[in-house]
């Protein structure tokens, strides 16, 4: 029997919630015109990040979801940390050009830099999450 996945949920939740709090804040700067319709085209930002990013803290929980067996490579699994970067940045891009016929819009950079954050996050996370959770006194959120 394979050994049980241990999964990552604390740590994900707050990567996620700050990657998203980002993402917030970008659609912000770049609607500023359209008054409050910045934060109901935006507020979708924060549970999608925080999915994105929980699926890129497990990415072997998530591939044995679909069925797949990841190797133990770094190579593969910084691929699908990538494609799963990607994945987000085209959410973002696609988010905005839903919207775009009422003249808002995302800023290129502002997906890529989404994308990036979603897929560095695991590697982002000790330096953030740690001394949060002391500053905070989060009992167990360790990564």
């Amino acid at each position: 029997m394979a050994e049980p996945t241990t999964l990552v949920i604390v740590p994900a939740l707050i990567m996620g919630t700050i990657i998203g709090l980002i993402e917030l804040f970008f659609v912000h700067s770049d609607e500023q015109s359209m008054g409050i319709l910045w934060l109901t085209h935006g507020l979708h930002a924060v549970p999608f990040a925080i999915i994105f990013v929980f699926i890129n803290m497990n990415v072997e929980w998530a591939a044995g979801l679909l069925g797949f067996k990841l190797t133990q490579s770094i190579y593969v699994e910084a691929a699908v940390r990538i494609v799963i970067g990607l994945l987000a940045m085209v959410k973002v891009a696609s988010a905005a050009a839903l919207v775009r016929g009422s003249m808002i819009g995302e800023k290129m950079i502002h997906s890529l830099m989404i994308g990036v954050l979603v897929a560095v996050s695991p590697y982002l996370a000790p330096f953030i999450i740690t001394p949060l959770c002391k500053a905070v006194k989060i009992p167990y959120c360790g990564v």
